[in-house]
């Protein structure tokens, strides 16, 4: 499962070496470049699913005990994609208790950690250290084969760590007038959103903000969520999943903000009140990882979970965008509403779906706009008398 993005970048990273070296012979930079090399490599990363950071006050083996069942319920979480997966499904919540004999290792850390500090130009070390904590982290390893064997005794879903990233455009109000956010910027705010982020398992992607950008979208359009100017720009990125937000701070200190995501050609909109950043944060980065966990976790115990399963391969996906392209393009296939994917192997893309449909109706409708090329296929019936799979083979047609 893990092999197959790689192939994919291994194969996208080739092609990029050798447009470079085209690039370069006609007189374009090395910083244009890296632009392009750090904007289509963001675009899918691989997140370490099994490390969990939790702060505690002491070593002791009564706090590491309470706080390896935190860690738990948050790995949890991450690699199912559902926050309530402790709530939904009873297994994991049982598995609570017994937290350390999922443990590989263990170590502690002490970080200096950065809350809840305005947006400003220009920070003096006094309101720094006025925002500031030393903290003492507990970082604890949990063994994969072990919470896989969980997952699919439980049937919750798995999210593989391969994730598309998150573009943010974030505007905030600092003094009179509005700013855009990232980690060159706003260290330590954007910090704490990360973070957060990572907690879901959401690898962010940050504007890049050169002269460039900066020329396409500023504050106020992200402020006035200009989605035709922010559409144009975040399609240097080639991601196919943005967070747009906007922030200000009241005057009793309080903060007020709205996420919208924008995600397979559709916008939801959260606003927000609360007293602290990182509560802002996890909001988006839950608006995030809840809309792609929907099209990405897969069932672990699948094939008992499905009555008739019906796979879908596709081969010719060499970029995260035509991903995205593809998925969109079969999701609008009735019968397909339910589709989710299976695994990814280098340039091909496997598919499963519940249907009670004809196959045969299927596939005429797969076949209507000329997108997908049938490839030689066969029907497969497996050993197990209670769960049937029928396969379809496609080659995707990218440039139509």
């Amino acid at each position: 499962m893990y092999s197959g993005w790689s192939n994919l970048m291994v194969l996208f990273f080739s092609r990029l070496a050798a447009v470079s070296a085209l690039l370069i012979k006609a007189g374009f930079t090395a910083v244009i470049l890296l632009n392009l090399l750090h904007a289509q490599a963001a675009a899918s990363e691989a997140v370490d699913l099994f490390t969990v950071a939790v702060e505690v006050d002491s070593e002791t083996r009564s706090e590491r005990a309470a706080a390896s069942k935190t860690a738990l319920k948050i790995l949890l979480a991450r690699v199912t994609g559902d926050k309530q997966a402790t709530r939904r499904y009873p297994l994991l919540a049982s598995s609570l208790g017994k937290a350390d004999r999922y443990i590989v290792s263990f170590s502690y850390e002490r970080k200096s950690m950065v809350a809840n500090l305005p947006f400003a130009n220009d920070y003096s070390s006094q309101a720094i250290n006025a925002h500031s904590q030393e903290l003492m982290q507990l970082k604890l390893v949990f063994q994969a084969d072990a919470i896989m064997s969980l997952l699919r005794e439980a049937g919750a879903p798995y999210w593989q760590a391969n994730r598309p990233g998150v573009l943010v455009w974030l505007a905030a109000q600092s003094g009179g007038s509005k700013v855009l956010v990232n980690a060159d910027a706003f260290p330590h705010q954007y910090a704490e959103l990360a973070r957060i982020a990572k907690a879901r398992g959401i690898p962010l992607i940050q504007p890049l903000l050169d002269l460039e950008e900066m020329g396409r979208i500023d504050a106020s359009d992200v402020w006035n969520t200009a989605f035709e100017t922010i559409n144009r720009a975040s399609r240097r990125y080639d991601n196919g999943v943005s967070l747009v937000g906007k922030l200000s701070q009241a005057s009793d200190k309080s903060w007020l903000g709205q996420w919208t995501l924008v995600y397979r050609g559709q916008r939801q909109v959260l606003p927000f009140k609360g007293q602290s950043l990182a509560a802002y944060f996890a909001q988006g980065a839950d608006m995030a990882a809840d809309a792609m966990a929907a099209d990405y976790a897969v069932a672990a115990n699948q094939q008992q979970q499905f009555g008739n399963i019906l796979t879908i391969e596709v081969s010719g996906v060499t970029q995260h965008g035509d991903y995205v392209s593809l998925t969109e393009y079969l999701r609008k296939i009735p019968a397909l509403k339910r589709l989710q994917l299976s695994r990814i192997e280098g340039e091909r893309c496997y598919f499963t779906v519940d249907t009670a449909d004809d196959i045969s109706n299927i596939r005429s409708l797969i076949q209507l706009d000329k997108r997908l090329k049938p490839q030689a296929s066969a029907n497969s019936i497996y050993s197990s008398p209670s769960v049937s799979s029928s396969s379809l083979r496609y080659i995707w047609q990218m440039d139509r």
